[in-house]
């Protein structure tokens, strides 16, 4: 059991400038994906190494969903709070 903390440990000792990465750094804070990546370096098997890149994957484009979703709100609320100035403009 000691050895395998010591070697996930050492795993993310080497790859400690990756895991600096927002995108992972986000993925390893839920705790089911910090299972599976922990599962991968103890069983480096083709199944276990292809459920954390799918998992991964799927993160991924959750990610970039939100955000376009959050992109799109905030160029939207531009355009409106112009297109109101405009408005207050043509008023006067």
């Amino acid at each position: 059991m000691c050895n395998e903390y010591k070697i996930i440990e050492e795993f993310f000792y080497r790859n400690r400038e990756q895991v600096k990465n927002p995108i992972i750094r986000s993925f390893l804070a839920d705790a089911q994906n910090l299972y599976l990546v922990q599962h991968a370096i103890l069983y480096p098997n083709d199944c276990n190494l292809k459920m954390v890149d799918e998992t991964f994957q799927a993160h991924y484009q959750r990610v970039q969903k939100i955000k376009y979703i959050s992109n799109l709100i905030y160029f939207f609320s531009l355009d409106f709070d112009k297109k109101r100035e405009d408005c207050k403009i043509a008023f006067y």
